[in-house]
C-alpha cells in the first residue's frame, strides 16, 4: 500500500536486504552460504561427491542473492568469505558493479561445475547445472541492458548471447529439450 500511495521509503523494501532480522537480511543468506562452502572445504567425513554437490547448490545460492541486490541497488559489498560478526571486517566498502558481475558470474560456474544435469527421485526439482548456466544467462543480460550498459556495449550483448546459448546447449545435452 505505501507503493500505491507514494510515500515508499529505503525501509520499505525489506525483503532485499535492509531489514536487520536475521530471516529478512540478504547478507545472512550470503554468511549461511559462505559458512557451509567453506565448511565442506575443510570437510574429511563427506564424500567428495557429496562434497561438490551441495558446495553447487550454495554457490548457486550466495549468486542468486547477490543478483537480487545488485539489480536493485548496483554495486554492493562482496563478501565471498566468512566473517567474524564482531571484528572491523565488516565495514566493507560496495564493489563496482562489474565486480559483482563477475563474482555472480564465477559463483554461476563453479555452481554449473559441481552440478548434475539432471535429478531423479526425490530430489527432482533441485538446481541443476542447466539452471545455474540460464541464470548466468540472465545476469549476463541485465549486465547488457540499459540498466546497466546506457552506452550499450555490444560485447556485453555477445557474452550474454554466448551465456544463454550454452544453457540452451546444456539444456538439450541433458535432455530438457
Amino acid at each position: 500500500t505505501t507503493f500505491l500511495y507514494g510515500t515508499l521509503t529505503e525501509n520499505s523494501v525489506t525483503d532485499i536486504g535492509t531489514s536487520n532480522g536475521i530471516t529478512a537480511n540478504r547478507y545472512f543468506d550470503i554468511r549461511r552460504c559462505n559458512i557451509a562452502i567453506e565448511g565442506l572445504n575443510n570437510s574429511k567425513t563427506i564424500p567428495e561427491a557429496n562434497k561438490n554437490v551441495l558446495k553447487g547448490q550454495f554457490f548457486f545460492m550466495r549468486a542468486f542473492v547477490y543478483f537480487r541486490l545488485v539489480s536493485l541497488y548496483g554495486g554492493v559489498p562482496l563478501i565471498l568469505k566468512t566473517q567474524d560478526l564482531s571484528g572491523e571486517e565488516l565495514n566493507v566498502p560496495r564493489a563496482k558493479t562489474s565486480e559483482c558481475i563477475a563474482a555472480i558470474t564465477n559463483d554461476l560456474d563453479s555452481a554449473a561445475a559441481y552440478l548434475p544435469g539432471v535429478w531423479s527421485g526425490s530430489d527432482i526439482g533441485r538446481i541443476t547445472r542447466g539452471t545455474a548456466l540460464a541464470v548466468k544467462g540472465k545476469v549476463l543480460m541485465y549486465w547488457a541492458s540499459p540498466q546497466f550498459n546506457p552506452t550499450n556495449i555490444s560485447s556485453r550483448w555477445e557474452t550474454a548471447y554466448q551465456a544463454c546459448k550454452a544453457a540452451y546447449d546444456q539444456c538439450v545435452t541433458d535432455g530438457y529439450i
